[in-house]
């Protein structure tokens, strides 16, 4: 027997940064919007065998962006702020286990 999940989920974008940085900014870094909802969508399938319980679970899978944040004034030379990071979802990992 096989059993058998379809995702297709709204995943919000996560991020984080020190000093002071926006999301516009963080989000321009990056190349993507840090404050949207991505959908993502997948098919996963395993084969049970006879006499066994299986679980199907899916989770997000994202691309990870870690980023240190610096400062550039106009007069003087820059100097770092902070760090962060930011995670865009990209597809769905699942995992089975028997229970």
């Amino acid at each position: 027997m096989s059993l058998s999940l379809a995702v297709s989920e709204g995943v919000s974008a996560q991020w984080s940064a020190s000093g002071g940085v926006s999301a516009g900014v963080v989000s321009g870094g990056v190349g993507f919007n840090v404050t949207a909802t991505y959908t993502v969508t997948a098919t996963g399938t395993v084969q049970v065998p006879a006499g066994k319980t299986y679980k199907l679970t899916a989770y997000p899978m994202y691309d990870v962006y870690v980023y240190d944040v610096y400062y550039n004034p106009a007069v003087g030379g820059e100097y770092y702020v902070g760090s962060g990071y930011a995670m865009k979802p990209i597809s769905v990992c699942y995992a089975w286990y028997a229970i």
